[in-house]
Parts: structure tokens; C-alpha cells; sequence
């Protein structure tokens, strides 16, 4: 009969652990005094339990040879998880180590057999899941009993990390040294912990039973009890200084993340890539231990660790001090990094946040001939990076087998890129990685990873002590091998739009580009230009006549940095032509100014494709830039004009909206598709160019001066801030709303003809870091519809001098006959402005319902009058006005524009703070907003009433 503890006895061990049988405190300490006697009435101890059950030799064997007999049979404060004999006959059949009876097990395989399988408290088996507080539900795993010291073991130099890569720094090298004799380590220096699979737990962070039996590779029932995969058959066998649960089986804690991967036979390419971010780092904690439970006949341990964001403590290892205590103590910075330490045996997840306890890590590691075919395959994921990096060893491997020649290709993929592939694979939460949740996973894009069919692809699973490994047969290869951004990570030619993609920040200003590549749900274009090129600086153009610049940029290869040099620019702003001068020997371009360029040209050379079906018959998230269109819109707005676009690397060529005269277009010089249709994952087309591609320098007021077909247009355009005054308005905030062109920081406006300064106000007030359209009618049109009564501001003012002069009339009614008079010129104009930009293009265009609104209000209603724009194709354009009339571009069209806004005015002007985009098109007719009373502009303010009516449906509020 079992020796259960009576009622009496059981509330007397509550009293020894401070009710820590009841799972209700979780500090009961080992540091206390073993009683020489125990109470008259007590039951048996944990060691004379097993003892006198018979059936637990080999266990009682344990405790005998590690001398923690006396430990075990006195009051105190344990939890065992054991195994009868005939477990024991079982694993002697079949086990990892080997052995076929207790006297063939070495010492530490003994400590670890007991000491992996006790606790240092009390616990009731229901209780384990609880954390402090109590919170129940919340714990999936423990500290165990065992020492770091019983890890410690003696490496070869054949069982040494490697890398084959000439520029890694290989911090084994010199133990591989045949005179050195290998080393001796610790795979971490924190303690194994337990993992244990509970009711509680499992309901709480919503585990299935279905994800119990693809983890741990059994079924249960629903109150069953696992300690990773062994089946507790016997629970809360009370004694007196503690629990007995019996298991199923022997239980043997397996190794950490990184040591499972590089020993259970399928993982070689995978913990060979993860290795190389590995280091040994010298610890006198551990040698001394050591030496003190061995003697001085081991003069230096040291533990394998791994640089990455989380390891021990919480905090990163980016540092390799400790890895050369003698010849470099202080250490080096190292700048690339695995998600976690997949070494770390308490490891913490959420960056360290989490507790040890509530959760561990997860993998989804290829096996190895997943990995070789994504690396060595014709169509492999990974190919174009062996290709990039090692072109010339890809044909030396003889097969999925040859390791030595896969290792020294797949080592020349430098580490701070072959770490997206990795990291992309390393999840922080196994609680959240459970087959039921994969279609929550995210990978480096934050999009799905993975869904319901992904089940198929799961070999194995296998548990460590601080994560769960899945085996899978499906390479999950990142968003940044996949994305259009992914020829510049590898290409030797496009190291400067590299390295700005991977900046958080450029020029303090977040942009965090590279992860808006790396979106799967998009189709995109994007255009690399290649190293060592020069820009022209669309800011120095604020800086007046013969002081612009071009910017020259280069790659440091020796500090892998970005270089920037400037350069004379002789503009001609009357022919339109520049050509580069000398360096400027005393300028020094600031890391502000090149990166706010560089953050400007990202935005510049990155189409974002939609579906254009609706209106132009395009979709061009199917077909991206290889469609029957010319014209292309920019992420932030900007225009890329294409030629030839199915001509690829054969002859495509690009521009921005500016070109010098006499300038050619870039050149696509090398094409990648990064299509999902061609890859099976990806989201678009990249396309190396020869040189980048310019914005507009060119503002709508600069392009309205210097046109002599939109002069009419122009003057209207020029507010007469005296006709504000005399009608009231003094305030400059108010005066604001009625001027088409202010001073905004842009650039400033020169004549054509003699280079002249025009203005520095130019641009358009209600333009707002967006895309426009512009409309200008014909100088003729213009001059009918002033004939028709449209007021101009010489006209407004001779009215003025009209009324003052006759002291008959109402002040306060002819000030608002006035006031509708320039309220009816500015809306008629800013009628001629709409949202988004809309070219002549190759495609028909049919007209959008829903119509564009332009920056004319009606107050009254709070809406913004619409233009209707329709194309018969090739380069044509018409626009339907409010009242039906349908106007034609002309030949003066598909102007590109850009209103800068920069962060001071003149030469104290830096960087670019915001820009508007247009497109201006010359119309042959005006466009009217509202039907015209008797056919004339001039009856909405003939008379007070009619001014009143007016202003009360159109004023300008905004």
C-alpha cells in the first residue's frame, strides 16, 4: 500500500514550506538545516519512499552515487519526477547515450538524470502552472536542480564551430589548434529549466490538444500531465519533505535551441549558418566551480554564446569582450545579430520582458535538403544570393551531402545578410507559435508567414529546453530576399540605396523604408541607381543665380559608409543646360543634407502600382510599369516618365519630372523579377539604373511665368494685397485666403529670358504635400471670359475708386460687392486646380463618376466642386466643368511641377521639409464651377443683394 501522508500530516508540511504545497509561494529555500529526527507521527521521506517501493532502484541508485541521500531523507522542500525500474529497462534498450545498463552511465549523465527532473519546492502538480501572486495558468516551465557546472564538457577541434568566410571574424579559430586540444565549455551559463505541459497552462494560452500532438508527437486526454513528452502516470505521491510524480518514462532534459540543431542530424545547414554568430567567452565563475569540484587540471572554461538583440540578463550581446581576455579585455563592437540567443537555457521572450517562466522560443528550421535546394537550385529562394556571393564555388558542390564545400559557399553570404533569413526563422513566443496560430505568425514584413497548409510541411518537431525546433520541408524565406529591395542588399553596385533603405532614420527624420519595401500586399517598381553618382541639388536653387550645386556620391567601401562631395553646377536658366564644375573645395555637405536627398531620391525612385482597370483598363499591380502607359506615379507624388518598359536591361529608359536640355534619360542596366507570379513570393520588378533620376525644379508659379500662353492666367493669379486692404482685410492671416502663390520656404522663380529674380512667393497656397492637376486656359479664353464680366483685380480696384468716390453709397455694401468680386476670381481660378495628377497619356481615360475635386468650396454645403477628365488616348485630355462644358487640352501640356517647401528661405535653406507635385496642361476654354446668370460672371455682384446670395454659398473660408 502506498504511505500516503494522513490529513494531520499533510498540513503539517503546508507549515514547513509556508503553504507551498497548495502552489501559494514559490521561494521555499534549499539553504536549510537537515533535523537529525523527525516527528513520531510523520510519513516517510521522498528517499525512503523510493526506497522501500522496490520498483525504484535505479533511481534510489541515482541518489545514492550523488550523495544527496541525506538530502532527500529529511525534511525539505522537493518535487521529483521519476521513473520505476521497468522505465529504466525500457530506455536501456534504446537511448541517445547509448548506454545499456546503470553501471555504463558516466557521472554527469547521472547528475543530469536526477537533477533534470527535480525542483527546488513543493509544488502539487496542479499548482506548477501557477506564477507568483498566485496567477494560475500562467507558468509553462521551471528551474530545474542542475548545475552549470554539470553541463561543462570537453569540444575537439573537430566539433568547433567554423566559417569559411575570410572576412568573418572566426573566434574558434585558435582552439581548433591541434596544440591547443579543443576546449573546454559550457553551452550557456544558465540553468536548464523544465518544460511541463499542464491543464491550466494550456487553456489559458489557448494550446490545443491539436498542438500538443504535432509538439510532442502524442495525444492526451484532457487532464493528462506532460514533462516535455513524458506522460506523468502518478501524481502528488505526498512525503514529507515533498511531491512524488511518477513518469511514464526516463526523462533526459534536452539540450538548448542551439545545441538540438546541431546534433539531431537534420539541421546541419542551419546550425552551421547560425553558428557563425556564435563566440566563446571566457568565464572565471565557471572555471573556478569547476576547478573546485575537479581540481585545477582544466585551467579555463568558457561558454558559447551568441551575438544577438536578447541574451542573458534581457539585454543584447553586441560587444565581444570576453571572448580574448588577455590580448583585447575591453572587446569590439559587433554589428550584426541573431533575434535571440538560441543558447540561452532561460531564455526570456518579448525581448526579454516576459518572464523565464510564461513562454520560451520557437524555430522553424529547414532541414537540409530544403536548405540545399533553396540555396543550390536553378530556382532556389536563396540562389541569387550564392550567385552574388559566391559565383564561383556553386559549381564545386557534389550534392545535398558534400557539407564541407555547402557550408563554404552558403559562408561567403556576408552575416548581416545572411542573419534576415535566420532571424526570419526565429520567433520570440512559442506560446504564440503553436500550429493552431500560425496564421497570426509575421514575418520580417510583418505580413502572414505562414497559414493552414503549412501544417503539411512540419518533418518533425523537437523540444528544448527553452524552445521548440519545427523541422519543417518548406524554406520561409524572408520578406528582404524576396522584396524588390533584395537586389541592392547583394549587388556590389548598389551599396549607397542600400544602405539608405536600411536606415530607421535619415536626416532625423524617421522613414523606415526598408520595411515599407519589404510589403508582400503591394506591387511595386523601384529603381536602384548605381554606386558613384551625381544629383543634381534641387535645394541650392533656393541659394540665387550661380551658387547651384550637383552632389556627388560614393561608397566607402573601408568604412561601409555613404560619402557626399559637392560640386560647381554652371545652370543656364534660360537654355535650361548645366554643366558640373569642380569640387567646392571649402564646402562640406552635412550628413543632414545627403541623407534628406537620399530619403527624397528613396521616395522618387519607388512606384507603388494600383489598379487602374476601373478607368484606364491597366491593372497595374498585374503588369507593374510593362503596360501601354507612359506616365508613372512616384510614392510621394512624384512623376517617372518610361520608355520602351518591356525592353528591360535592352532598352528601357526612365526620367523624373526634370531634365537637363540636351540630357539622356537613365538607362536600365539590370532588371530582377521579384514578382510573385515568377517566385511564388514577392512584389514587384527592381531595375538598376545608370544614373538617379531628377525631380522638378520647376514650380507652377515658375511655369505659369514663363509661359506666354498662360500670361492671362498668371496675372489673375497675382493677389492685389491693396484691394484686400481697402476692402477690409489688414490682417495678414486673412489675406492669406485669398492669394493663389505665397512664400512657403519654395524655390524662387526666375525669368527665362534674362535670369532675372521674379519671386520668392511661389507656391500654391492650398497645395498641401500632395499631387495636383493644373488647368490653363488660353490667354483668348481668359480674355473672353474677363469680357464676360470675370473680374480682374484692375477692374476690382477701379470699382473701389468708383464707390469711395461716390458718398451715396452703402461703405458696408460695396465693400461686399467687392468682397464677392474676389471671392468669385479666386474661385474661378482655384476651380482650375484639382487632387491627383492626371496625364495625357497612351491609355483611354473613361471619366471617374465620383469626378476629382478641385480647391473651390461651396462654404454653404461644405463640399469641393468637381472636374470630370476623360481620354480618347494618345495624348489626349477633356475636361467637364460643373456646368457641362467640355474643354480639350492643348499642346502646352503634361508640364511637371514641384512646390517645394523647405526648412528656411534663401541660403539658410538645408533640406526638403514637404513638396506638392503637378502636372499643369494648357485647356482651350475656361472651366466654370456654376452656372452664369445672362451668360455673364459680373450678376453675382451687380448689386449688395446679389453679392450677399453669392457670398453665402462661395465665401472664402479656407
Amino acid at each position: 500500500m502506498k504511505k500516503r501522508f494522513c490529513k494531520l500530516g499533510r498540513y503539517w508540511l503546508g507549515a514547513v514550506c509556508v503553504v507551498s504545497v497548495c502552489g501559494l509561494t514559490y521561494s521555499c529555500s534549499d539553504d536549510y538545516d537537515l533535523p537529525t529526527t523527525t516527528p513520531s507521527w510523520l510519513g516517510s521521506s521522498i528517499y525512503d519512499y523510493l526506497k522501500d517501493e522496490r520498483d525504484y532502484t535505479n533511481f534510489v541508485r541515482l541518489i545514492d552515487d550523488l550523495d544527496y541521500a541525506e538530502v532527500l531523507a529529511k525534511t525539505g522542500s522537493k518535487t521529483l519526477f521519476v521513473a520505476n525500474d521497468s522505465a529504466f529497462d525500457e530506455f536501456y534498450k534504446n537511448n541517445q547515450w547509448g548506454v545499456h545498463s546503470y553501471n555504463e552511465l558516466s557521472l554527469s549523465q547521472k547528475k543530469l538524470l536526477l537533477n533534470s527532473v527535480m525542483i527546488n519546492n513543493a509544488y502539487l502538480l496542479e499548482m506548477m502552472s501557477s506564477v507568483e501572486g498566485p496567477v494560475k495558468g500562467q507558468c509553462l516551465r521551471r528551474e530545474t536542480a542542475v548545475a552549470v557546472t554539470d553541463s561543462i564538457t570537453h569540444l575537439s577541434a573537430e566539433q568547433l564551430p567554423i566559417t569559411y568566410n575570410e572576412e568573418d571574424k572566426d573566434y574558434w579559430a585558435r582552439f581548433r589548434d591541434p596544440n591547443k586540444g579543443g576546449i573546454w565549455i559550457a553551452m550557456d551559463n544558465t540553468v536548464p529549466m523544465m518544460t511541463h505541459f499542464l491543464p491550466a497552462q494550456m487553456s489559458n494560452n489557448n494550446i490545443t490538444d491539436m498542438d500538443f500532438e504535432y509538439v510532442v508527437g502524442k495525444t492526451r486526454d484532457k487532464n493528462d500531465a506532460f514533462i516535455y513528452g513524458s506522460k506523468v502516470v502518478e501524481q502528488d505521491i505526498t512525503c514529507q519533505n515533498g511531491y512524488i510524480n511518477r513518469l511514464d518514462q526516463v526523462l533526459i532534459t534536452p539540450p538548448n535551441i542551439a545545441e538540438m540543431l546541431r546534433t539531431n542530424g537534420h539541421t546541419n545547414i542551419f546550425s552551421h549558418m547560425v553558428d557563425r554568430f556564435s563566440a566563446p567567452f571566457y568565464n572565471e565563475s565557471l572555471t573556478k566551480a569547476y576547478q573546485l569540484l575537479y581540481g585545477n587540471t582544466v585551467d579555463s572554461v568558457f561558454q558559447k554564446r551568441y551575438f544577438s538583440k536578447v541574451s542573458q540578463g534581457g539585454g543584447a550581446l553586441s560587444s565581444d569582450a570576453g571572448t580574448d581576455p588577455i590580448g583585447n579585455p575591453s572587446g569590439n563592437a559587433v554589428s550584426y545579430a541573431l533575434n535571440y540567443d538560441p543558447g540561452w537555457n532561460t531564455y526570456m521572450a518579448s525581448e526579454g520582458k516576459t518572464p523565464k517562466e510564461q513562454d520560451m522560443a520557437a524555430v522553424f528550421a529547414p532541414s537540409d535538403n530544403k536548405l540545399y535546394e533553396y540555396f543550390f537550385a536553378e530556382n532556389g529562394g536563396g540562389r541569387f544570393l550564392l550567385e552574388a556571393y559566391a559565383p564561383d564555388l556553386i559549381g564545386s558542390v557534389r550534392g545535398e551531402t558534400d557539407y564541407e564545400n555547402i557550408y563554404r559557399c552558403i559562408d561567403q553570404i556576408p552575416l548581416d545578410v545572411i542573419q534576415a533569413l535566420i532571424n526570419n526563422l526565429m520567433k520570440d513566443s512559442f506560446c504564440n507559435s503553436v500550429p493552431s496560430k500560425f496564421e497570426t505568425i509575421k514575418d520580417d514584413a510583418q505580413d502572414p508567414m505562414l497559414d493552414e497548409t503549412h501544417y503539411q510541411y512540419i518533418d518533425t518537431v523537437l523540444l528544448a529546453n527553452n524552445g521548440a525546433i519545427y523541422v519543417m520541408d518548406e524554406v520561409l524565406t524572408p520578406a528582404k530576399y524576396a522584396a524588390v529591395s533584395a537586389p541592392a542588399l547583394v549587388a556590389e553596385d548598389m551599396h549607397i540605396f542600400n544602405w539608405a533603405l536600411n536606415q530607421v532614420q535619415l536626416n532625423s527624420i524617421k522613414v523606415d523604408f526598408y520595411a515599407y519595401l519589404l510589403a508582400m500586399s503591394s506591387r511595386l517598381s523601384f529603381f536602384v541607381p548605381k554606386d558613384d553618382f551625381y544629383y543634381v541639388d534641387p535645394v541650392s536653387f533656393a541659394w540665387g543665380i550661380g551658387n547651384q550645386r550637383v552632389l556627388y556620391y560614393t561608397w566607402d567601401k573601408a568604412t561601409s559608409k555613404v560619402k557626399c562631395t559637392a560640386y560647381d553646377y554652371d545652370y543656364d536658366f534660360a537654355t535650361g543646360t548645366g554643366v558640373i564644375g569642380e569640387p567646392q573645395a571649402t564646402t562640406t555637405v552635412s550628413t543632414g543634407e545627403y541623407e534628406d536627398r537620399l530619403a527624397d531620391m528613396l521616395q522618387t525612385h519607388t512606384i507603388v502600382h494600383s489598379d487602374n482597370t476601373k478607368t484606364q483598363g491597366i491593372d497595374e499591380t498585374s503588369t507593374g510599369i510593362e503596360c501601354d502607359k507612359n506616365y508613372f506615379i512616384a510614392k510621394n507624388g512624384a512623376p517617372i516618365y518610361v520608355k520602351d518598359a518591356t525592353k528591360r536591361e535592352n532598352g528601357c529608359m526612365v526620367r523624373g519630372a526634370w531634365l537637363s536640355a540636351g540630357e539622356e534619360m537613365a538607362k536600365v542596366i539590370r532588371f530582377d523579377d521579384k514578382t510573385e507570379e515568377t517566385n511564388g513570393n514577392g512584389n514587384g520588378m527592381a531595375y538598376e539604373i545608370d544614373k538617379p533620376m531628377q525631380p522638378a525644379i520647376e514650380s507652377v508659379f515658375s511655369t505659369l511665368y514663363n509661359n506666354p500662353e498662360f500670361k492671362n492666367f498668371y496675372d489673375l493669379c497675382q493677389t492685389d494685397i491693396e484691394v484686400l486692404e481697402e476692402l477690409g482685410l489688414t490682417k495678414s492671416t486673412e489675406q492669406r485666403r485669398y492669394e493663389i502663390f505665397v512664400n512657403d520656404n519654395g524655390l524662387p522663380c526666375y525669368d527665362k529670358t534674362n535670369g532675372s529674380l521674379v519671386s520668392s512667393a511661389t507656391n500654391v497656397r492650398f497645395f498641401n504635400n500632395y499631387r495636383y492637376t493644373v488647368y490653363v486656359p488660353t490667354n483668348d479664353a481668359i480674355q473672353e471670359a474677363i469680357d464676360k464680366g470675370l473680374p480682374t483685380w484692375e477692374r476690382i480696384r477701379e470699382f473701389i475708386e468708383k464707390m469711395k468716390a461716390d458718398e451715396t453709397v452703402d461703405e458696408e455694401e460695396w465693400k461686399e460687392q467687392g468682397l464677392a468680386m474676389v471671392s468669385a476670381l479666386i474661385n474661378f481660378l482655384k476651380y482650375h486646380f484639382h487632387d491627383e495628377t492626371v496625364y495625357a497619356d497612351i491609355p483611354a481615360l473613361k471619366e471617374d463618376a465620383d469626378g476629382y475635386e478641385t480647391a473651390t468650396l461651396n462654404s454653404a454645403t461644405g463640399t469641393y466642386m468637381k472636374l470630370y477628365v476623360s481620354s480618347t488616348g494618345n495624348g489626349t485630355l477633356q475636361v467637364r466643368d460643373a456646368v457641362n462644358q467640355t474643354r480639350t487640352i492643348t499642346s502646352n501640356n503634361n508640364l511637371m511641377t514641384r512646390d517645394y517647401v523647405l526648412n528656411a528661405s534663401g541660403t539658410s535653406a538645408r533640406t526638403i521639409s514637404a513638396s506638392s507635385f503637378a502636372v499643369v496642361h494648357g485647356i482651350d476654354g475656361v472651366l466654370n464651377y456654376k452656372e452664369l446668370e445672362g451668360g455673364r460672371y459680373d450678376s453675382d455682384w451687380s448689386t449688395p443683394t446679389a453679392a450677399k446670395k453669392y457670398l453665402a454659398k462661395y465665401r472664402i473660408i479656407e
